[in-house]
């Protein structure tokens, strides 16, 4: 919905009102059907048609090429160093009126990176970005800029809207906001995606006078050189622009079930800030903040977890905040800054705030406990109601704008049993290959931190009290809530569900040309009691999706695996030219327990050592021609020509023509030729040969050597032939060589 806040004149009506018929509600893109999918690689050229075997070089080339029909545009790993600025032409070439996906084909192996921005979005409308590394790179430029710009164009005017970034890493910014999202623009979402380490004096996602914005089941934490830092709020929603584009505050922004964690920023900042700067409006409105974990783990000291500042309808709902969490408060700010109105219509439903130490609202360096900030006549219709409390069995403090002990009459004080030991919280940091806790996808790290910081039992005192009014339908896991829920952001199901997945393969060492036969092995390890695990995916970085009988040999997996049952599935790939040493994989499977909605998933990976095995056996002789009865002496020189840190050759035989089996002492001279030869190590065998009188002319003879690399059963052979002038034969003879 488009909406004038005050009069603007005629022309300025006609312009918005153009504006308003051009922005489209999610559910109204088209839908049509793509004649193929579009492929984009680092090595590759914009010159190229897109395909799999000519792919294009970058995003913003494929951006303005892709055909408009709900394309899927893949992006092969590597890492693509380049800003790119998406605009939105408008007209004919509107970018886009379907969905339009931009992928990852491996999660998190395509990196898009530059000083400055990486992303800008100028109207630009109807796109996915899934699966990508995202982050700038230094020196920062002057002035820095945004990771991510999202803004309307000005001319034409078109809004941006309707785009979701998907699981993705997006982290360290150089100088700025990791995300803004800024001027009008709608219907903007972050699911599953880990943020970490904003710009200086800056916000990972400064919502500035946007709508319908949601941010959910994402990460956010710090993991900067030093506490304290001069960052401020992980998430800021606000509006500094006044009505330059048609809208007064920022509106419809839901903040759902995302994890907090090891805040290192001002010390007077917020995990979340509503409203900001003091402008004569109400900067942010209809605020929705549920389902939310924020783990004080950090030896920072935080200002509180959630500030307002001239906001109107704010609710803060179904929340966990656990831990020591040194803070000017523990729990909230509530004031009024320059002109702002009064806040109106703020309110505290069914949360857990929690704090095992005993320091509820403990500055860092000591003081009194303090449950809130602020001015209490700040705001009309300031509610605290059936919210949670634990302070180690120390008194639950007062605080400046709202009490527990005063203004929660439904109030619950007991032990909500959470995790109390967070000192050795694993940051969920990405290192180009796999999570520090060892996992490989954002779901996985997301699962660990709920599952470890933010359950609770069902015989939690905080289970199962919540007031249902208020209470979102669902919890951060996305399971359906009872019709007596819990407290804070995790619902107890009384069931344990899991899965694994196990990958292996018929060969460790393998070569260009090689056939290797993978073999996935699922099985589910969901206790008795938990519901039946329905597939939704499972997938493989070699072979993409292992449902699709064309990328598998066999597959035994139907659509539901039962407690305790397993199914199988094979695949054969060839090693290609290029691959890398070690060729290392990756499967997944994700699922979910039939009637709730949260994953389960597991992941496994095999590394095959993809080498280059080579021998080579010379032969040769001391003399070129010889008569009978000389001695001829013959030099056998094996060396191991295999790639470096491939293992080494065992010898099976080494043989000669004349002389026979050359590993038998009785038949050479000397030799050191024994057991295995490591790549790029030689050794030499001699012996000596009398010329008889039955000998032919040329006499010719060959060398043989067979070996297997150690721990394979591959062959690795090689021979040589020698021949000698026999016979009082007239010029010079060289000795006849041949391989």
């Amino acid at each position: 919905m488009f909406r004038l806040i005050r009069p603007l004149g005629l022309l300025a009506v006609l312009i918005l009102g153009f504006l308003a018929v051009m922005q489209v509600a999610p559910s109204q893109a088209s839908v049509l059907a793509c004649d193929r999918d579009y492929w984009v690689d680092p090595a590759g050229s914009n010159a190229n048609p897109g395909t799999l075997a000519e792919p294009w070089a970058t995003l913003e080339h494929a951006y303005y090429t892709v055909p408009d029909n709900s394309c899927t545009v893949w992006f092969n790993p590597g890492v693509y160093d380049a800003a790119s600025l998406l605009l939105n032409p408008g007209g004919s070439d509107h970018r886009f009126t379907t969905t339009t996906t931009f992928k990852s084909l491996q999660p998190y192996k395509a990196v898009l990176q530059n000083p400055g921005k990486v992303l800008d979005f100028q109207g630009v409308q109807n796109m996915v970005l899934e699966g990508f590394e995202i982050k700038q790179t230094t020196p920062a430029p002057e002035p820095a800029h945004p990771m991510i710009d999202f803004h309307r164009r000005t001319s034409p005017v078109i809004f941006a809207q309707n785009i979701t970034f998907r699981d993705n890493i997006i982290h360290d910014a150089n100088g700025d906001d990791i995300a803004l999202i800024k001027g009008g623009v709608q219907y903007i979402t972050f699911e599953k995606n880990i943020f970490y380490n904003q710009g200086v004096n800056e916000q990972i996602l400064d919502i500035n006078s946007a709508l319908d914005v949601t941010v959910r089941d994402n990460i956010f934490f710090n993991d900067l050189l030093v506490d304290g830092s001069n960052t401020k709020s992980f998430i800021s929603i606000k509006d500094t622009n006044e009505n330059v584009d048609g809208y007064l505050g920022s509106e419809r922004i839901k903040i759902q079930r995302n994890v907090f964690l090891n805040w290192q920023g001002f010390v007077w900042a917020k995990f979340i800030q509503v409203g900001d700067g003091g402008p004569a409006y109400h900067s942010a409105k209809d605020i929705q903040i549920e389902n939310n974990l924020m783990i004080g783990n950090s030896q920072s000291q935080i200002g509180d977890a959630i500030g307002v500042s001239g906001a109107k309808d704010v609710t803060f709902s179904n929340n966990t905040i656990t831990g020591d969490l040194p803070a000017s408060s523990y729990a909230m700010e509530i004031i009024i800054e320059g002109e702002n109105p009064l806040n109106e219509n703020i309110k505290f439903f069914n949360n857990i705030w929690s704090d095992p130490t005993g320091t509820m609202g403990t500055p860092l360096g000591g003081g009194t406990d303090d449950f809130s900030d602020g001015d209490p006549t700040s705001t009309t219709n300031l509610v605290l109601d059936n919210n949670f409390y634990y302070n180690g069995g120390e008194s639950i403090p007062d605080g400046d704008v709202l009490s527990p002990n005063v203004d929660d009459v439904n109030r619950y004080i007991a032990n909500p049993g959470l995790n109390t030991n967070q000192s050795g919280v694993v940051l969920p940091k990405w290192n180009g290959s796999s999570f520090t806790s060892g996992n490989a996808t954002t779901n996985q790290e997301f699962l660990r931190l709920v599952n470890a910081y933010g359950a609770i039992s069902g015989s939690s005192p905080a289970s199962g009290v919540a007031n249902p009014t208020y209470a979102p339908s669902v919890d951060i896991l996305g399971n359906a809530r009872p019709g007596s829920p819990s407290m804070g952001a995790y619902e107890p199901l009384g069931f344990s569900s899991s899965i694994q997945l196990t990958k292996s393969s018929n060969k460790d060492i393998a070569e260009v040309g090689d056939s290797i036969q993978y073999t996935v092995q699922i099985q589910n390890t969901s206790d008795n009691s938990s519901p039946n695990l329905v597939i939704d995916s499972i997938t493989d970085t070699l072979q993409g999706e292992l449902t699709n009988p064309s990328n598998t040999d066999s597959n035994t997996c139907g659509s539901v695996l039962g407690f305790n049952s397993s199914c199988t599935i094979t695949y054969t790939y060839t090693v290609q030219s290029g691959d890398p040493d070690p060729l290392v994989n990756t499967a997944l499977v994700q699922t979910h327990p039939q009637g709730y909605s949260f994953t389960v998933e597991d992941n496994d990976s095999k590394e095959v050592q993809i080498v280059n095995f080579g021998i080579n056996l010379d032969k040769s002789s001391d003399v070129s021609k010889a008569v009978p009865d000389d001695d001829i002496v013959y030099t056998v020189v094996i060396t191991n020509t295999s790639s470096p840190g491939s293992p080494n050759l065992v010898f099976d035989a080494i043989t000669d023509s004349l002389q026979g089996d050359l590993t038998k002492p009785q038949n050479y001279d000397t030799s050191n030729c024994t057991g295995s030869l490591a790549p790029g190590v030689f050794c030499t065998i001699t012996y000596t040969y009398t010329v008889k009188d039955s000998d032919p002319n040329p006499l010719v003879n060959t060398a043989a050597v067979e070996t297997h690399p150690s721990g394979t059963s591959l062959n690795v052979d090689d021979s040589d032939t020698s021949s000698v002038i026999i016979g009082d034969n007239p010029g010079v003879f060289l000795p006849i060589v041949t391989k």
